[in-house]
């Protein structure tokens, strides 16, 4: 009997057997593995990581230095899982390196399949045993002391194993691109793959300083908003102003200063610049030390989320499952509590 062949002809040959040296793929004879339609073979974990490495780093050297390896192996890598696949992957530019159409989509899918695999065999070797290693976590800055500074303190001391790295940013920082574990965001969220979990619903309160109230005096109502100067955050609808039972479009006063930044907003509040839409867990500590009024408490604000958001997959690491389980029990306080630590283990409060 002659030798059973190992793949088209036209592959068999090129296709390289040493990972080192830039292997891609391995043959798939009858029942075993799950061959690509009409080739036969598949790309191999270390290749499909190395695809992506390149593309979401935008270039060889970057990726090579990520992976630990060698330029020109990355680089042969990358080449003959074009010959496998009979296209071309990434091409360069002026601007630098990019994935072609192809490229792209073997990309996002070898991501999302990459992602679901470790986070398997996390779950396999971590069952029964202590959650341990680093979680990347990202959120806006408003909700660092109130919401992540004492959930993370908490897991540090309940986990000693967990390690922790925190990505403050306003903007929404892609988790895939940024290696994120997972992300705390506010507001509405845009359709998208990732698995959303919601936290809680944060409804603002009207404030401003005591040395504001004395020289513009004290709105009755939101009518009474045209006469004032009125802060606004740049990233939440109608600059925050959104009252219950009114048009977000409602007329109010001049918008002095627009700002990313609750915590910005608070301190403009504080020195008397004008009213602020802020979080309650913000304005209560200022109201207490005298610094700011809370206004209008008779016309509440439209409440908005806050959510937990990571990449999708139906199996979630040990160590995943518990910062997200941390997060749950805490953001079921009371909202004006948040940014008090924590002394024992998160409890869910009954609804």
């Amino acid at each position: 009997m002659g030798r059973l062949p190992l793949g088209p002809p036209s592959l068999t040959a090129a296709a390289p057997v040493d990972r080192h040296t830039g292997s891609l793929c391995r043959t798939s004879l009858p029942g075993v593995g799950h061959p690509l339609r009409g080739s036969g073979v598949i790309p191999d974990l270390d290749s499909l990581r190395t695809l992506v490495e390149v593309v979401g780093r935008g270039s060889y050297t970057a990726a090579a230095a990520h992976l630990g390896l060698d330029k020109s192996v990355v680089s042969r890598r990358v080449s003959a899982l074009e010959r496998m696949l009979r296209t071309q992957l990434v091409m360069r530019s002026t601007r630098g390196l990019s994935a072609t159409h192809a490229g792209q989509l073997l990309v996002d899918q070898g991501r999302e399949l990459l992602g679901r695999l470790e986070s398997v065999c996390e779950e396999i070797v971590d069952q029964g045993q202590e959650p341990a290693g680093l979680v990347r976590l990202t959120a806006p800055t408003s909700l660092d002391r109130a919401l992540v500074a004492p959930v993370v303190s908490w897991l540090m001391t309940a986990h000693p194993r967990l390690r922790f790295e925190i990505l403050l940013a306003e903007e929404r920082l892609d988790l895939l691109d940024h290696g994120i574990d997972l992300a705390i965001r506010g507001g509405a969220l845009p359709d998208s793959r990732l698995v959303v979990h919601r936290l809680a619903d944060v409804v603002g309160v009207v404030a401003c300083s005591p040395g504001y109230l004395a020289a513009h005096g004290e709105p009755a109502g939101p009518g009474d908003l045209i006469r004032h100067a009125c802060l606004q955050h740049a990233q939440v609808p109608n600059g925050g102003w959104n009252f219950a039972g009114l048009p977000q479009g409602f007329e109010r006063g001049r918008a002095p200063v627009q700002a990313n930044s609750f915590g910005s907003l608070l301190d403009l509040a504080c020195a008397g610049a004008g009213l602020a839409v802020l979080p309650p867990f913000m304005a209560a500590p200022a109201a207490a030390q005298g610094r700011l009024r809370i206004v209008l408490e008779g016309h509440p604000l439209v409440g908005y989320p806050v959510w937990a958001v990571h990449a999708g997959s139906r199996h979630l690491s040990r160590k995943l499952s518990v910062t997200l389980r941390a997060f749950e029990s805490y953001a079921r306080l009371p909202v004006e509590t948040w940014g008090r630590p924590l002394a024992a283990t998160p409890r869910r409060r009954t609804r």
